[in-house]
This record gives structure tokens, sequence and C-alpha cells, in this order.
């Protein structure tokens, strides 16, 4: 375990900060914020913002539809929520360049709209939330899963509305794993 944790993590680590050691500090600095690199970086983590308020609500109500409610074909859509999980990350990517490319089967028909995903800043957005999806979903389920029916019914009986009932009782304990996710 230890052989493999040296292998996988420490040595990659260890031989770029050996690599970057080796470039005077200002000259890391230089190429650090140079306007192709600050230009990465601003795609990087706005699409990571986008991507993470659209996993939030998204993954949300999925896991939300998923622990309470019962419907046919519930079974396979919780499979495909560990989907991205299964498929390492280069297939992903491939798949989802040729599913939105000019040929692809979302991609002429985002294309006959005027909307091209492919190597865009929207192309990130929808592979950063391929990838993270299954995070909200299956950080959110247990949780919603050990929420107590009769919380609800109590907030109810006392004569809060629906809204009040979620924002004010069941909300406040989803918080947490909906920021982890």
């Amino acid at each position: 375990m230890l052989g493999y944790l040296a292998v996988m993590l420490v040595l990659p680590i260890s031989a770029l900060l050996a690599k970057s050691s080796l470039v005077p500090l200002e000259q890391f600095i230089a190429r650090a914020t140079e306007p192709v690199a600050l230009s990465a970086y601003y795609v990087s983590f706005s699409m990571a913002i986008v991507a993470g308020v659209v996993n939030a609500v998204f993954g949300f109500l999925l896991a939300w539809v998923l622990v309470k409610y019962e419907f046919p074909g519930k079974k396979w859509v919780d499979a495909a929520v560990d989907l991205p999980f299964a498929l390492p990350t280069s297939v992903a990517g491939l798949t989802l360049a040729t599913v939105y490319s000019e040929e692809g089967v979302l991609g002429s028909l985002l294309m006959k709209m005027g909307v091209n995903v492919v190597y865009t800043r929207l192309g990130v957005a929808v592979a950063m939330v391929f990838v993270s999806f299954p995070f909200v979903v299956r950080t959110m389920q247990p949780v919603l899963q050990e929420m107590e029916k009769e919380v609800e019914e109590a907030a109810w009986s006392l004569g809060a509305s629906s809204w009040t009932t979620f924002t004010q009782v069941l909300l406040p304990p989803l918080l947490p794993p909906l920021l982890t996710g």
C-alpha cells in the first residue's frame, strides 16, 4: 500500500517540485502570471463555479427524487449516476467531444441552433458537470435518507408552509453535504 502511494502520489509530486525548483522564483512567477496562464485560470475557475451551481441544483433535485419517490426505471437512473465513476477521464472526454461535435447526435442539433459546445467554455463546463455530478448526488442521498418524515410533519402541524418547512427545517442539515458535493 505504501509503495503504491509512493509511486502514484509522492513520486510525481516530488518530480514536479524538483523540476520547478530549477527555475528561478522570478521566472516562475513571470510564467505563472503570463496572459495565457491567467486566461487558463479564469476559464478553469469560472467554469468550475458554473459547474458547481448546476451540479448543486440538479444534483440536489435528482437525489431528492431518488430518495423520496418510486418510479419505473429508478434503478437505471440510480445506476446511471455512477457512470462517470466507471469511465476513465480520457474516455469521458472523447465521448463528450464525439457526442457534442458537429457530427454527433447532440452537437448537430445544437449547431443548428447556433450553439457550439466542443472546444468552448461551454464544453469545459459540460465536462466538469459530467465528471462531478455523481459527487453531489451520492453525498446528498444518505443525508436525505436519514431525515425523518416526522420532522417535516411536525413543522406542517405547527402551521409552517411547504416553503418554510423546506428552508427552515430541511435545508439547514442539507447545506453541508450540498457544499461538499
